[in-house]
């Protein structure tokens, strides 16, 4: 609970400190950017998840992609998978279900990606974002899992209290 209330701050040897450093150098999650799920969605988030995939590519940072079900959901939307289709580390992830932490961990673990740290963005915030986090959460208890909240989005509005608490899952 304690890292919620800090939001984009840890408590080190009793004083605070930003924990942006961490969380801006973790692998970016990309979740469910799929045409199927933006009808009741802002169309904000698609451009704030643009912008989180640029800063991962300026970075050198490793992205995966997540869908599920392409084949009725649609793949990624164009716009994005253009903006990595010439980047040597990014992997897709196929999921089952609304967590997709299993495949996210399967490319890492292929790709040699960097699995200590996560940043994860997409829709629908309060299912598939929340599973695939709170996933990585528990199936890499050592890593930290930041949920970038401006670049996720939910039909029924993003509420940020009902977010789950976990000592190794963060809201920035």
């Amino acid at each position: 609970m304690l890292n919620q209330l800090l939001g984009a701050f840890e408590l080190v040897g009793g004083a605070l400190r930003p924990i942006a450093a961490r969380w801006e150098t973790a692998t970016l999650v990309v979740v469910d950017m799929q045409p199927a799920f933006f009808p009741q969605i802002d169309s904000d988030v698609l451009q704030q998840v643009s912008r989180e995939i640029c800063r991962a590519m300026r970075r050198g940072l490793p992205i995966v992609i997540v869908e599920t079900k392409p084949h009725i959901n649609g793949p990624t939307f164009r716009s994005l998978a253009n903006l990595v289709k010439d980047y040597d580390r990014v992997g897709f992830a196929r999921k089952r279900g609304m967590n997709g932490s299993r495949a996210i961990l399967a490319v890492c673990r292929q790709r040699a990606f960097d699995v200590s740290r996560f940043r994860v963005c997409g829709v629908y915030t309060h299912y598939c974002v929340e599973e695939t986090a709170v996933g990585l959460g528990q199936r890499r208890r050592s890593a930290d899992v930041y949920v970038v909240k401006r670049a996720c989005a939910d039909p029924g509005g993003n509420n940020w209290s009902a977010f789950p608490l976990m000592a190794n899952v963060f809201l920035v």
